[in-house]
């Protein structure tokens, strides 16, 4: 009953202040004023193996943190109190909150070798649950990224596993939608073995949840969201490992696997404009980008380095706004308040 209370007191209590919250190498939560730059509050999780992904709720009050040892808690992003927590019995890929802040999404990552993986989508105030069971293609040439997404509408949930995109109603969990990770002359069944087939490193809707960007081997790509697929659209041809809509939606964050010219191990962080897409020059040149994550609220990048083990964050303009270099690990995440 305390815990339900808990709840209660932070959901849907907006807060105007935004953070930054990043994973350590104890399992630890750090969480910073994205105004000041200074330390918050520290959150110790008690998860005993790494996190994979913290996420806060649209309305900025409560916090996810979820690990590979099978659990999901969630903490009050304020006092950074614990609130509850939820046990899988096998560990969790990805979480994501609904944008009313009122259901949570979580995608289970598959057994070595098995191409099923189990989507849960959870009510927060009383923890009862929808569940699917999602069976992927496997492939040779395929990663273990996951990703799990509500639509800015709710109306349905994007999954990425096993180099697969699949779209599932959240009214009635049921694949009503074709998987649309396929270029055209690709045969879903068939083993991926070629880097001339599509590839994917990760999405993002549109605001208007109408569209799916891509970032994949060959190129960005949008698709419809429609259940009657249409062609998808390749707006750059570019080995692309990362792009994700700006917090307005007018620009495309994106990172190219293609070095600058003249140097072995330096790329490109650009920006491309969604009405043109044409390319502005790079925002930032840097070092085996990692992992890069807009602010869905403000006009701000973070862009994480494999081995300088810092995070840059900068404008949209490239102007750098604060560098975090204390990390003591390239095992991190980290993800802005919205």
């Amino acid at each position: 009953m305390l815990e339900d209370q808990k709840l209660r007191g932070v959901l849907c209590v907006d807060t105007n202040q935004k953070y930054l919250a990043t994973t350590d190498t104890k399992n630890q939560v750090r969480l910073w004023n994205t105004h000041t730059w200074e330390l918050e509050r520290v959150i110790v999780t008690g998860h005993s193996r790494n996190i994979t992904q913290v996420e806060f709720s649209h309305d900025g009050g409560l916090l996810a943190s979820s690990s590979l040892d099978g659990f999901v808690k969630l903490w009050d992003v304020k006092t950074g109190e614990f609130i509850k927590e939820i046990q899988f019995k096998a560990p969790v890929g990805d979480v994501c909150f609904s944008p009313d802040s009122n259901e949570i999404a979580v995608i289970l990552r598959p057994h070595r070798n098995h191409n099923v993986c189990k989507l849960f989508v959870f009510k927060l105030d009383d923890l009862e649950f929808q569940e699917l069971e999602i069976s992927f293609s496997i492939h040779n040439f395929s990663d273990s990224s996951q990703i799990v997404q509500f639509s800015p509408r709710a109306d349905v949930i994007a999954v990425l596993s096993n180099n697969e995109i699949r779209i599932v109603e959240t009214g009635t969990m049921m694949e009503e939608h074709v998987a649309i990770c396929w270029s055209t002359n690709v045969d879903r069944n068939k083993i991926l073995t070629s880097r001339d087939d599509y590839y994917f490193y990760n999405f993002d809707f549109s605001k208007d949840g109408t569209e799916l960007l891509c970032s994949t081997l060959n190129g960005i790509v949008r698709y419809s969201t429609k259940k009657i697929q249409t062609n998808p659209r390749i707006i750059s041809n570019i080995d692309c490992e990362f792009c994700k809509f700006s917090f307005d939606g007018k620009h495309i964050v994106h990172s190219s696997k293609k070095r600058i010219e003249g140097s072995t191990s330096v790329y490109p962080v650009e920006i491309m404009d969604t009405e043109t897409y044409e390319i502005s020059k790079p925002i930032l040149e840097i070092e085996r980008p990692w992992l890069i994550n807009p602010s869905p609220s403000e006009s701000l990048i973070g862009i994480q380095t494999t081995h300088a083990r810092k995070l840059n964050i900068v404008d949209l303009t490239g102007l750098t706004v604060h560098v975090l270099d204390d990390f003591e690990t390239d095992d991190w995440v980290f993800t802005f308040s919205n």
